[in-house]
């Protein structure tokens, strides 16, 4: 098979060297491939051998926002949901542009999706940037469907990716549940399967993926089982939309993007739902080296993250501040109406969250009382965070 990355002149070296500085992956490769790709099926043999009734299944609304995305990532996204996601299931495809300045993303991508074959897509446009967060909320309350599906806008999903997530809704209405994140290589485009591992969280309230535990691992059969997560990535996630709507949506008041998703992760498990990693779902997902738009130390990442911490986690809002100590002093904004959320779903302690559903997280030193990791990082060739491009 000819190697779609060889560079045959100087023409060829300067577009790889303008794409990867514009996308942080190898948009001169990305460029080159069928946007209807076959990607190879990695699910589990077991996997392959359920029987999902679609007739038994919700309808999805896919929800993908982009800002300056490259094109062929974002057709690939679409062109991968159309092909792989049984009609009578996909009620739409909405994507939400976020104030690009790309001209290609201005005025090629509307005429692109008049062909008949995105009559399933719905192009919406950001008259300013309103972020990850808001764009979301905005795609979500345009969506016509049982089922939200949020995806980043530079994904691939695999075969039969869909039911699995759904089946778990159908049992209960209020399981959210996230596929396994499989690698696209930034460099290659080449798609690999990862381990099953679960979402957990540094005090710092950044996501991190952990190793199954040992206790949760035993309890199942094998592992093609949906598993218990303490947290979500944020990236890539299905969730009943009239119970989004009941858990408040995600927090108006957080900024841009960053914390979204320690804020459903927490309010789901506080507030009698649960989360589900199905390893019976795959995408894939291009991590990037560096990231594009990610700056940790921004003011409205930190603005989000005291948000979540004093509105969540009670007591233990401290171990935050101990993590981040350049947190002190930043202004977080009014929580009352989101307090007030918490109250009226009745909603557990953060305590109750530690204790019963992420025992790994801590452990109490009973000389200082006070916790630090229990579980270590899994360094794989995933990435930390899957809504990078905002």
């Amino acid at each position: 098979m000819y190697d779609l990355s060889v560079i045959a002149n100087s023409t060829e070296d300067q577009i790889y060297t303008e794409g990867f500085s514009r996308h942080y992956f190898n948009q001169f490769v990305s460029d080159k491939l069928d946007p209807n790709r076959t990607i190879p099926d990695v699910r589990h043999k077991l996997c392959k051998n359920r029987d999902y009734p679609v007739f038994k299944l919700p309808t999805v609304t896919v929800v993908i926002c982009f800002l300056n995305e490259a094109f062929s990532a974002l057709i690939r996204t679409i062109h991968s949901v159309i092909n792989r996601t049984p009609s009578e299931l996909l009620k739409e495809i909405i994507i939400i542009d976020d104030f690009s300045s790309f001209e290609d993303l201005k005025g090629h991508l509307g005429t692109h999706l008049k062909i008949k074959y995105y009559k399933k897509v719905i192009l919406l446009r950001n008259p300013v940037r309103k972020g990850l967060i808001m764009s979301r909320i905005i795609g979500s309350r345009h969506a016509t469907a049982e089922v939200l599906v949020f995806l980043d806008s530079h994904c691939e999903v695999n075969t039969g990716w869909i039911e699995p997530l759904l089946d778990r809704i159908v049992l209960n209405r209020k399981t959210v549940v996230a596929p396994i994140v499989d690698s696209v290589d930034a460099y290659t485009m080449v798609y690999d399967s990862v381990p099953v591992l679960v979402g957990g969280f540094k005090w710092n309230l950044f996501f991190r993926w952990d190793p199954i535990p040992v206790k949760i691992r035993k309890m199942l059969s094998d592992l093609s089982q949906p598993i218990k997560s303490p947290t979500i990535s944020g990236g890539l996630f299905a969730i009943d939309k009239e119970y989004f709507k009941e858990l408040g949506e995600y927090d108006p008041k957080l900024k841009i993007w960053g914390g979204e998703n320690m804020e459903i992760s927490f309010k789901v498990w506080q507030c009698g739902g649960k989360i589900e990693i199905v390893p019976c779902s795959r995408v894939g997902h291009i991590y990037r080296q560096v990231q594009p738009n990610n700056d940790k130390n921004d003011v409205n990442i930190k603005r989000n993250l005291l948000r979540v911490a004093h509105t969540w986690m009670d007591e233990y809002q401290q171990y935050v501040y101990d993590a981040r100590p350049n947190l002190e002093g930043v202004e977080y904004g009014d929580i009352t109406e989101r307090v007030t959320l918490r109250n009226r779903l009745r909603c557990q302690s953060f305590s109750w969250y530690l204790k019963t559903i992420f025992p790994e997280q801590v452990r109490q030193f009973s000389d200082s009382h006070r916790f630090v990791h229990f579980t270590d990082i899994v360094q794989t060739r995933i990435g930390t965070y899957c809504s990078e491009g905002f």
